[in-house]
């Protein structure tokens, strides 16, 4: 719902994610995938510490399209 963008919910989510894996001392890295036409939620990874990791590759996604996904992850501190 794009009335709903913008008001850090993204972030808020990510950030209770994150605090709560830091607690795991199993946990050393976070890994998610992304969709790469999708700006906004990668720039929230990447604000987050999150980086491109291995070559982007095409999957197709619910729309039956192939979409370029991008792995990415960061490393817990």
């Amino acid at each position: 719902d794009g009335a709903k963008r913008g008001q850090g919910i993204a972030a808020a989510l990510m950030e209770g994610i994150l605090e709560e894996f830091s607690h795991d001392p199993g946990i050393k890295i976070v890994k998610l995938e992304v969709n790469a036409d999708q700006l906004g939620a990668k720039n929230l990874y990447t604000h987050f510490g999150f980086v491109p990791k291995g070559e982007p590759y095409l999957l197709p996604l619910g729309d039956g399209i192939d979409h370029q996904i991008i792995a990415m992850e960061s490393l817990l501190i």
